[in-house]
């Protein structure tokens, strides 16, 4: 049976007074609303670099222009300088004559070193020739055996004077032939360190040659050394001149202070007099290969292998990819297998990525 009218408004009238009742039948009301509508996480934004082949940048490295041989030439006994018949700068050919030396030796003291060697070579036959009668007429029993010993111990004497004056001949004819230097090869004077009429001693450097063929001396690194061989092509920047050089030799012995190789390359044939200390810039010539430059960013790990994560354009979501890295830069990695020509690559955050993830490419930042 319904309650009466007077009724329900007095039930009103008391809810209405007591807080905790209004409060119960708010709640059952809200209760009675639509459920929570459940909201869908938006999209990770990330910027994404395109894939594209490019042949590796040459490696570049600092030298100097230096003369494939060098030497300097000495005396070998004192004196003092007699002439100087070229200069710092001078070209000189093989066996050109580039100082003179005054000895301690005059030409007279030479003739009379020579004239005692002819005589001592004359009374040595006279000698001879006196024993040999002495001895046959020992034979004969008309020569005394004292007469023979006195013709062997004269004939011993003039041969002990013989090879005395021979030993001076050669030093005074060795002296003559060491007063003059001459240029092993082909090439210029770098320096001259005496004037005519100085006194040098023996041994004292006197001038220095450098030949006319022209090398590159540069340091690389322990790794890249590995890298280059004999005859390997490398390109010379001569005040933005391009030449080419052809590796001759790398050192096996770091330096011990920089721990680099030191390498020479010989350089082609130039009408153009070399500049020896001139500084050049060396680059070793690439390969036809391509490889895909991304930015160093984008570079992760997977276990110990370098990987990177891939947008796939049709699902939006991130595919893990694991590539071959063949050289390292300041900024970029150059990857050689694991990506395709057009590919997007994540650049940024990628430590927080996970394979599969949805994500959205920030408008404007695709590069």
């Amino acid at each position: 049976m319904p309650y009466p009218t007077h009724a329900r408004k007095r039930r009103y009238a008391l809810l209405s007074r007591s807080p905790v009742a209004l409060l119960i039948v708010t709640g059952l009301v809200l209760t009675g609303c639509d459920e929570p509508v459940r909201e869908t996480p938006p999209q990770r934004q990330v910027r994404t670099w395109v894939a594209t082949q490019q042949h590796l940048p040459a490696t570049t490295w600092t030298g100097t222009i230096e003369p494939a041989e060098e030497v300097t030439l000495q005396f070998r006994l004192d004196g003092r300088l007699a002439t100087r018949p070229v200069d710092v700068g001078s070209r000189v050919t093989k066996d050109q004559v580039v100082a003179t030396l005054t000895g301690s030796q005059s030409k007279e003291d030479t003739a009379a070193i020579l004239a005692e060697y002819r005589e001592a070579l004359a009374a040595e036959h006279s000698g001879r020739l006196a024993l040999e009668r002495v001895q046959k007429l020992y034979t004969i029993g008309t020569a005394s055996r004292a007469q023979l010993e006195e013709a062997r111990a004269s004939m011993a004497t003039l041969s002990a004077r013989k090879i005395r004056a021979q030993a001076q001949k050669s030093g005074a004819l060795n002296e003559s032939e060491f007063s003059a230097l001459t240029s092993p090869f082909a090439g210029v004077v770098t320096r001259y360190s005496f004037s005519p009429g100085q006194n040098i001693a023996a041994g004292q450097d006197v001038v220095k040659i450098a030949s006319d063929t022209a090398e590159v001396e540069f340091s690389v690194p322990a790794q890249m050394s590995a890298r280059l061989h004999p005859g390997d092509v490398l390109s010379v920047n001569t005040d933005g001149v391009w030449s080419e050089a052809r590796v001759r030799y790398v050192s096996p012995q770091l330096d011990n202070v920089t721990r680099t190789s030191l390498v020479r390359a010989r350089l082609d044939s130039s009408d153009d007099a070399p500049v020896f200390g001139r500084a050049v810039t060396i680059g070793l010539k690439t390969s036809g290969k391509l490889y895909f430059p991304v930015p160093a960013s984008s570079l992760t790990r997977s276990g110990n292998h370098p990987a990177v994560f891939v947008v796939n354009p049709q699902t939006g979501k991130l595919e893990f990819r694991q590539v071959v890295i063949d050289r390292y830069s300041a900024d970029r990695v150059w990857i050689s297998q694991g990506l395709a020509s057009g590919e997007r690559v994540v650049t940024a955050g990628v430590s927080t990525l996970e394979s599969g993830e949805n994500v959205a490419i920030i408008a404007g930042e695709t590069k």
